[in-house]
């Protein structure tokens, strides 16, 4: 009897440890979920893992499974702050939440990311800024943020709206092509949302859902060809997520969840914008 006492007396002490740890886990988890997140993944057996559209073009992918790794180049994330949600399929922790304010990441801008053309793809829940501005991604020229190219959303009263300037040569000089569609865009819901650039047509592109929503071809007198990322004054070196690096007063960071960001350094095809839809929109 006695023997036996001691035994359960150690396997008490045993599950009271394992519910300790436990919890400690949970804890130090949740913590890294709220800032400071880790750059290298942590496994979240839930998470939904979709087939790659175009694999030999996409030069960057980040799917915010409680972390900020970069899938593709393993681009090492400078984070000034991070919050992790539940995503479109209901998944603990894999999504970006953006507060407009503090949460927001950045990363080197190699070569790899300066092409040309750009397809930038993402998912989208945003919450709309009266009067302001919240930028989903930005490869710019930090002081003036001119350079390269960006994709941000404008909530200026009822009129939500997504934008994006563009950066190439224009006669003997430089210019930006600004490009915004107004209104039509789904509303308190996920949807997908991605922006191209094709160097060879001058034509900017938005899709939604899956489907074309707004092109724009630039006239040949505009700023027209690849994207500059830089010149004998100033060039782009840093990549941000969900901010910008201009200190104009109008410039905020992004506002909502965001998730499943690929660049592609091309203008993806229609069929291919179309796929990656459908492979992964809300099951």
């Amino acid at each position: 009897m006695k023997l036996t006492y001691i035994n359960l007396i150690k396997t008490l002490v045993f599950l009271g440890g394992c519910i300790v740890a436990s919890a400690c886990e949970k804890d130090t988890l949740d913590a890294n979920r709220i800032s400071n997140a880790p750059t290298t993944p942590i496994n979240i057996p839930d998470a939904t893992v979709y087939p790659v559209v175009n694999q030999a073009h996409l030069v960057a992918y980040w799917n915010f499974n409680n972390n900020t790794r970069e899938q593709i180049g393993n681009r090492p994330a400078t984070i000034n702050k991070m919050v992790f949600s539940r995503d479109r399929n209901g998944y603990k922790s894999s999504c970006f939440n953006g507060d407009g304010k503090d949460n927001w990441f950045t990363v080197p801008a190699d070569n790899k990311l300066k092409s040309g053309s750009v397809t930038v793809s993402v998912w989208v829940k945003p919450e709309v800024l009266p009067g302001g501005t919240g930028f989903i991604v930005s490869l710019t020229q930090k002081e003036t943020w001119e350079r390269g190219y960006c994709l941000f959303m404008d909530g200026a009263g009822s009129n939500f709206r997504f934008k994006a300037t563009d950066y190439h040569t224009m006669g003997s000089g430089y210019g930006n092509n600004w490009f915004d569609k107004t209104g039509g865009y789904p509303e308190n819901q996920w949807f997908h949302l991605v922006y191209s650039w094709d160097a060879s047509s001058n034509t900017q592109t938005i899709y939604v859902n899956g489907q074309e929503f707004f092109k724009n071809a630039v006239p040949s007198t505009g700023p027209n060809g690849p994207i500059i990322y830089g010149n004998a004054t100033a060039n782009a070196e840093v990549l941000y997520i969900s901010k910008n690096g201009g200190a104009d007063s109008w410039i905020a960071p992004y506002k909502g969840l965001m998730d499943d960001l690929r660049i592609y350094d091309v203008e993806l095809s229609a069929s291919d914008i179309n796929q990656i839809y459908e492979n992964e929109k809300a099951k």
